[in-house]
Parts: C-alpha cells; structure tokens; sequence
C-alpha cells in the first residue's frame, strides 16, 4: 500500500526580512510548482583515458511558481505585486501537507496575468528566485 500524502492543503507563505518567522499566506492558491534542486553536468573527459568522465557542479535551486485566483483587494496579492514593483527581497515558505517546509528568503521575479475570456475567471502566475540559503525540514 501507498504511503503517498496529497498535494491538496499545500501553503505558499510571506514574511517581511525584518520578521522573518511571522508569515502571512498567500490567498487563493490553485497550482504550485515549488521547484527542486540540480546540478550542472561538468565533462571531465579526457585524450588520455580515452572515456567518458563527469563530475557535478554547484547545487543550484530551481525557481518556485504559483498560480492564483487573482482577487486585486486581497491584502497577499497587494503585497506580491509591491514586492516586484520595489524588487523587494521577502522570506518565503512552501509549507508541504506531509509537514515539511522549504524556506528561505527570495524575490517576486514574476506576476504574470492570465488571458482574460469573457466567461473565465482572474488569474495569474507568479515566480520567486531564492536569493540565499533554503532550508527544508520537517515540522
């Protein structure tokens, strides 16, 4: 049997960097991609051995992405949208349902509307870039 926790209940949270614990959660999330880890494949092959040969790279953290039903008074929604007008530096946390928690401090690198039909609803994509260390641990 499965072991496998679901997805549904994950939280996307902000913090100012002068209180980097007190967060606020950012409203009417439905889709998020909360990125991961790499590293870059460096060919270390040579004439002499005559095969092939890698070592990795410096680990790297893939960008987090979110989607939001877009409400322009809810006060979370306000705020990402002043952080990337001011390229404000913020503490976020992706909290998993299965109690584990990626946090660290990042910018908002991207706040981009959805199409707009005439029978659809308000939307948009945003992107952070951590900007220094990311901690993973469980809760």
């Amino acid at each position: 049997m499965s072991e496998a926790v679901t997805s549904t209940g994950i939280l996307v949270k902000r913090a100012d960097i002068a209180t980097p614990t007190v967060f606020t959660t950012v409203a009417e999330i439905d889709n998020v991609t909360p990125g991961g880890l790499t590293r870059n494949k460096i060919e270390t092959s040579t004439h002499n051995d005559g095969t092939e040969s890698h070592v990795l790279g410096i680990l790297r953290k893939s960008d987090p992405r979110f989607h939001i039903n877009y409400v322009g008074s809810n006060a979370s929604h306000v705020q990402i949208l002043a952080d990337i007008a001011a390229n404000t530096k913020a503490q976020w946390q992706f909290a998993f349902p299965s109690g584990v928690k990626r946090t660290g401090p990042a910018y908002v690198m991207e706040f981009t509307f959805d199409d707009a039909p005439v029978d659809g609803k308000q939307g948009a994509q945003i992107a952070i870039t951590w900007a220094g260390a990311v901690t993973e641990a469980a809760s």
